[in-house]
């Protein structure tokens, strides 16, 4: 990247935000650039700005402090909240005022996930319905109403307008506890929601859970090779922007392999036997009265299809090697991790919810 560059980061005391800026501060020229972060937590401030971060106290939801704080940088690393509709506005608002001040566009690189391709199907059916990132006609049928697409929708508009740069990044099912100095300072979280999610539900049961048969699939990618996507990507933006896709151009899945939630739950099934937690060693279907308890909502999300490819994320240089098969095998240390922090309560899943992004 260019020395000098100023990057703002949201989310940083979240799982890909705190993966993400873990891996910016492995570069040998880290100290070269100007990279603020966001933060609610004043505690959580001063950690950051051990590590060599500037940071900014307060929400991204605030109009004011995001319009200041946006309008002075060159990079905005959107990662806390992927359907936050008024951060995203407000953040396209100092970006705006960036453009009118030096009639260069800013770069917008937003997380996003691949719940934008979700195909409901109660767990009984996988789909042939398969997203390629290299395909944005394919990608505009997309439902605006679709989780996520509202907010990834807004970027693209404004790519088009000509005042940003923008870059969505569709993050598939991410998984593994993430490592690295902002987690072993107890900045950031080091567990995603999603198979945390159904590792929860399953202690609770003693077994693992499925929707339906659990014949639904999808993608699948590891949280430190998602870290390095993003590396490669600020990268290019900033040294060959000329080469790279943005707008509805600039959508970039991440995902390297697919799995079927019968196989998850099977996993956790099994790591729960061998851990003494659990009663059986195959996974069993939710009974409608565990989907009420346990999932609201969200249930048929559970059950749905989600496929896609992440040719255009590749083609820029990004290489993952992790599979299916290590997705697996990192369910039982996960679980691990989880009791021996005493993390193993049920997610308020109202929180995920769409409508309270911005609450």
């Amino acid at each position: 990247m260019t020395s000098g560059t100023k990057i703002l980061v949201t989310g940083a005391t979240g799982y890909i935000g705190g993966s993400v800026l873990s891996r910016l501060l492995q570069r040998a020229d880290f100290a070269s650039f100007d990279i603020r972060v966001v933060v609610r937590s004043p505690e959580k401030a001063k950690k950051l700005e051990d590590f060599g971060f500037k940071s900014i106290i307060g929400s991204i939801t605030d109009e004011a402090l995001m319009v200041e704080a946006v309008s002075d940088v060159d990079v905005v690393l959107a990662l806390a909240d992927s359907d936050s509709l008024v951060a995203t506005q407000h953040t396209l608002k100092g970006m705006k005022k960036r453009f009118d001040q030096t009639q260069k566009p800013p770069i917008f690189i937003h997380n996003s996930g691949t719940a934008i391709y979700m195909e409901y199907a109660n767990g009984m059916r996988s789909t042939d319905t398969v997203y390629d990132d290299m395909n944005p006609d394919q990608i505009e049928t997309i439902s605006p109403a679709q989780i996520h697409r509202g907010v990834d929708l807004e970027i693209i508009a404004a790519d088009k307008e000509g005042y940003i740069k923008g870059y969505v990044v569709v993050s598939s099912t991410v998984y593994s506890v993430a490592t690295g100095p902002l987690f072993d300072a107890k900045v950031s979280n080091p567990h995603s929601v999603q198979i945390p999610a159904h590792i929860r539900m399953a202690i609770a049961r003693r077994q693992g859970g499925m929707i339906g048969d659990g014949k639904n699939v999808w993608p699948n990618v590891e949280i430190h090779e998602l870290a390095e996507f993003y590396n490669i990507l600020l990268n290019t933006c900033i040294q060959s922007p000329n080469t790279l896709g943005h707008g509805r151009e600039g959508i970039y899945n991440l995902m390297n392999d697919e799995y079927d939630n019968y196989q998850l739950a099977e996993a956790i099934s099994q790591a729960l036997i061998s851990l003494g937690l659990g009663e059986n060693s195959a996974p069993s279907t939710f009974s409608a009265e565990e989907e009420k308890k346990y999932l609201g909502p969200f249930a048929p999300a559970f059950g749905s299809n989600s496929r896609c490819l992440a040719n255009r994320a590749k083609s820029i240089g990004w290489k993952p090697v992790k599979t299916t098969k290590d997705m697996l095998a990192s369910v039982k240390p996960e679980i691990e991790v989880l009791i021996a922090s005493g993390k193993t309560a049920m997610f308020d899943f109202s929180a995920y919810l769409p409508q309270n992004a911005d609450k």
